[in-house]
């Protein structure tokens, strides 16, 4: 009797382990040794301080319903192909050393971890001065993350791409004034890629961006990893400036209504939305020149034109009756051209010859006017 009491207790204990065994999680370690070393349905985990290798020359396959954790500090590194078969599933806390190299068959998923700081950590302590949107697109559809949470922590389908808005709250609200790309936002400590927007102002042809719009900087979802941001200490440093480039040449030079910053190559700073005048000064030998001024802003002439648009279609600037050429908002980076200068002495040469072929000109004239006249008996 009581040998079948200890059979059966220890079957009911052999019971109550089994769920507990099915689903317990074998650890990996070090490299695959084999293909098919993993088992369909089981549950595998790559700890933090491990890396666990698939060597070069072998194709290793998580099986149908099974799934793989990286947890975060732990890496897997692939010399070669892991095929994640029908159901499977990977989830990354951790590192993916390789992702190129993983092949995704019949509804198996892939997903790495994103861990979004708080902007209220006294490391950064930004809560009061930017704000974020983060969104990722995968087969074309755009998913906006859900920013609401303080400290956020989202798993992103592998190989999405992930675009971090990081915009600046300026204190009077004119937002365009502020150079988000100076945030230096970061993945896992490596500087993220910052792509520019733009709006198209709706008195100019649309093909002609003219106006900064926030930009965002984006990432390839392919491995696990930390977004944070870089701290500043003054507002001054991400305030846009754009640059202006003045000629000078022989014989004349452009020179800016009131003092200027310069940077170390002479190209002259104005804050975004600042105004800008200048001026063609011309040295005494050439004072007669009749110069043109061209004003590039990167898409195109700036028509400096009278206030009743008289001229709409030139393409030079022209100036004001004190000799300035103003601009009244500058939005972008601007390159000055200058033509026509020449010695007054060359001015000169080039009025006697034209007055001289004139003469000529009018002597002809006079002379065919003449044998006309002579042979048609007038």
């Amino acid at each position: 009797m009581k040998k079948t009491i200890s059979v059966l207790l220890a079957a009911i204990m052999l019971l109550c382990c089994l769920p507990f065994t099915a689903f317990a999680e074998e650890e990996l370690h070090g490299s695959f040794t084999g293909s098919n070393q993993m088992v369909s349905g089981m549950q595998y985990v790559i700890r933090a301080g491990e890396t666990v290798t698939v060597p070069a020359g072998m194709t290793v396959y998580l099986p149908s319903n099974a799934t793989l954790r990286i947890e975060k500090g732990g890496t897997l590194k692939l010399l070669d192909s892991f095929v994640i078969l029908n159901n499977g599933t990977l989830m990354c806390d951790g590192v993916i050393d390789g992702s190129d190299n993983i092949e995704l068959r019949d509804n198996a998923v892939a997903m790495v971890k994103f861990r979004f700081p708080s902007l209220n950590d006294e490391s950064v302590n930004l809560g009061d001065r930017i704000t974020v949107n983060y969104a990722f697109e995968e087969g074309g559809l755009t998913t906006v993350v859900d920013t609401s949470s303080d400290e956020l922590e989202r798993y992103i389908p592998l190989n999405a791409v992930v675009r971090i808005c990081a915009h600046i709250i300026e204190p009077n609200a004119d937002r365009d004034k502020f150079d988000d790309s100076l945030l230096k936002v970061k993945f896992n400590n490596v500087p993220l890629s910052y792509k520019p927007g733009y709006y198209y102002k709706t008195d100019q042809p649309a093909a002609i961006k003219t106006q900064p719009d926030t930009g965002y900087f984006y990432t390839t979802a392919t491995t696990g990893g930390d977004i944070s941001f870089g701290k500043w200490t003054n507002d001054s440093d991400f305030l846009t400036t754009k640059r202006i480039v003045l000629p000078s040449g022989e014989g004349y030079e452009c020179v800016s209504r009131y003092p200027v910053n310069k940077t170390e190559d002479g190209a002259i700073v104005v804050k975004y939305g600042d105004p800008f005048s200048f001026k063609v000064e011309l040295d005494e030998a050439y004072d007669m020149s009749s110069v043109q001024v061209y004003i590039f802003n990167g898409y195109g002439w700036l028509n400096l034109v009278d206030e009743d648009n008289s001229s709409p279609t030139q393409i030079y600037a022209k100036a004001d009756d004190y000799g300035y050429y103003n601009i009244g908002e500058v939005n972008t980076d601007l390159t000055i051209t200058v033509t026509g200068v020449m010695k007054n002495s060359t001015i000169n040469l080039i009025g006697n010859l034209l007055d001289t072929f004139r003469n000529i000109i009018n002597m002809l004239k006079e002379f065919f006017e003449g044998m006309k006249d002579l042979f048609s008996g007038g």
